[in-house]
């Protein structure tokens, strides 16, 4: 297969409770009046009852399930979907790296880990046209939560924050960000609209 054909694809990757999937069921919804539009689920809402087991949890068996599920399935869309086909990804390959970039950082993964799942992707998956970074507040996020939760605490939304920006310093592909503080969804999702039209348009025009 060439990588570098199947659908126009965009990733969207963010801290807990910026609104990602929510906004993509809202832009899906818009976009559909365009083109084709396909979503692929975040593996993690189908993880397997071993790895909600206490043992297995937060273990990096469970880390790498979730994010070589993801790459097959990713893989299976790329080459059975069309060039002007919009696939709209939730938690893909760039988020993938963002994750192993934090738990490199941690000392949780070793960097040759990350590095091996990064070489082996890049090298049978095409990475998207545009990634939709979604952030907002620790304050936000945990009023969106409704309190703190195992996840949703002020100091891992904050360093897993300035993990993500850290490492988006030098992006594989365009990303837009957007801070979703004070936003509506519906205004969340007309900013992410327009900005995969403008970029589907341009990369629409290169395929004639």
């Amino acid at each position: 297969m060439n990588i570098q054909s199947g659908p126009f694809t965009v990733e969207f990757l963010g801290t807990p409770e910026a609104g990602r999937t929510s906004a993509i069921k809202r832009t899906r919804k818009k976009l559909s009046d365009i083109s084709n539009v396909r979503v692929l689920q975040e593996a993690a809402t189908v993880i397997p009852d071993i790895f909600e087991t206490r043992e297995y949890k937060k273990s990096m068996e469970s880390h790498f399930w979730m994010r070589f599920t993801m790459a097959a399935k990713l893989l299976e869309l790329q080459c059975s979907c069309k060039p002007t086909d919009i696939l709209l990804v939730d938690r893909g390959i760039v988020d993938a790296f963002c994750w192993n970039y934090f738990f490199a950082e941690k000392s949780k993964m070793p960097n040759e880990a990350a590095l091996h799942y990064k070489a082996l992707t890049q090298s049978v998956l095409k990475l998207p046209n545009l990634v939709v970074y979604l952030k907002t507040t620790p304050e936000e996020a945990i009023r969106r939560h409704g309190g703190e939760g195992e996840i949703v605490t002020s100091e891992f939304i904050s360093d897993f924050e300035a993990s993500i920006s850290s490492f988006l310093r030098f992006p594989p592909v365009p990303v837009f960000t957007l801070d979703t503080t004070g936003l509506s969804k519906e205004e969340i999702a007309d900013k992410i609209y327009a900005e995969i039209v403008s970029v589907y348009e341009k990369s629409k025009s290169n395929l004639t």
